[in-house]
């Protein structure tokens, strides 16, 4: 048998909602950004609008309208970065619509009042198109922004005697600038999955033992504690499971590192899958893993080492390994080092008073650990707490 085998364990898939690259880019984007990025698109429109007035009294007749289309960038660009920072994706995309909608109408009604200089209107269109290709929270509110945006100035060109043969240009610049905008978004999406998984793949393997998969010592001993605090606030009992795989050392002598690491990586699968999505599982090293149980009393706690000696047991592949589990009820607001070391003694009690997990204490000199095909590794559950 082969050394190494299963000396890493995989990056389970991203999870949804959490490291979600919408939710990331409307925290770390649109929040940030975009109410400059409308304002200030508003202010160079309103300030080319007051240029154009000068020129056309026609301008100045709707300067009413102008003020209220002001009046209303500033408010749609405060609800796009409270919702943004609330990650409201469907509220703050709708939001954007709205505004790309309004934009594109006051660009066009100024067009035809100025004379139907499409070109006015076509330009700042297309502009905030392209410009808005990288805030959008979901692909439909990509689609529906880039119509709200586009659909005002093309109609008035329908609408607009031919004379000129200003129709097919415009509507050429039209395609021209939605291919452009496919594109970009496109383009965009895929550079933030890639980025997102990255970073997705580096905070995991440093919170995760890279063999069991569950949270390594540091990440455990961090979650734990505020987790036991936590219930300790709310008046409700924490259990703290401590458990080890008896005869461990005379596996690795005996059998080769191949075979201890067969059972260190279904122990781990085995506290995933018996425990609780509450429960807190980790390894400390070697062969020893722990399980906090908050707000759950001792006899919660004992029920669920029950549950793992026998799910380890009935998992195949162990022979006749066994657990010896110590289990502590927190006692009025004890520190978690002071409940590890209580789990930790009655752990040993456990397995000095039963002889029996001891492989080699047991009379079973010639175990063999059966090796079946490797056992598929569930994703393990990606604690949101650990990247606050």
């Amino acid at each position: 048998m082969k050394h190494g085998t299963f000396a890493a364990q995989a990056v389970p898939q991203l999870p949804s909602g959490i490291f979600d690259p919408d939710t990331a880019r409307l925290r770390g984007t649109i929040a940030g950004i975009a109410p400059y990025v409308i304002l200030g698109t508003a202010l160079s429109a309103v300030s080319n609008w007051t240029m154009m007035a000068r020129q056309s009294p026609a301008v100045s007749e709707i300067g009413s309208y102008l003020v209220i289309c002001g009046i209303a960038f500033v408010i749609l660009a405060g609800l796009m970065w409270q919702g943004a920072r609330a990650a409201k994706r469907d509220f703050t995309g709708l939001v954007g619509i709205v505004y790309l909608g309004l934009f594109a109408t006051s660009c066009t009604i100024v067009a035809n009042a100025i004379g139907g200089e499409i070109r006015f209107s076509l330009g700042y269109c297309a502009m905030i198109v392209i410009g808005a290709v990288f805030f959008w929270p979901r692909t439909w509110h990509f689609v529906a922004g880039t119509f709200a945006a586009l659909c005002p100035p093309l109609l008035l060109v329908l609408a607009t005697d031919d004379a000129t043969g200003m129709r097919s240009g415009a509507i050429l610049f039209v395609v021209n600038t939605t291919a452009l905008a496919v594109f970009l978004y496109v383009m965009s999406q895929r550079s933030e999955v890639r980025s997102v998984r990255l970073a997705f793949e580096v905070a995991y393997r440093a919170s995760h033992d890279g063999l069991t998969g569950v949270l390594n010592r540091a990440q455990w001993t961090d979650l734990a504690r505020r987790q036991l605090n936590s219930a300790y606030d709310a008046g409700r009992p924490s259990t703290l499971l401590v458990i080890d795989v008896d005869g461990f050392k005379q596996v690795n002598d005996r059998l080769g590192h191949d075979a201890g690491d067969r059972i260190l990586v279904t122990l781990g699968e085995t506290l995933r899958s018996t425990a609780a999505s509450t429960t807190i599982a980790g390894r400390l090293g070697g062969d020893e893993f722990v399980v906090l149980v908050p707000g759950g009393g001792i006899v919660d706690g004992e029920s669920l080492a029950r549950r793992i000696r026998f799910t380890f047991a009935e998992s195949g592949g162990t022979g006749a390994v066994t657990l010896s589990i110590g289990t502590a009820e927190q006692m009025d607001g004890e520190p978690l080092e002071m409940l590890l070391i209580r789990a930790d003694r009655r752990m040993y009690d456990d397995k000095r008073d039963n002889p029996r997990h001891d492989p080699i204490r047991a009379g079973r000199p010639d175990l063999r650990i059966v090796t079946p095909e490797p056992v598929s590794v569930s994703a393990a559950r990606v604690v949101s707490a650990a990247y606050d």
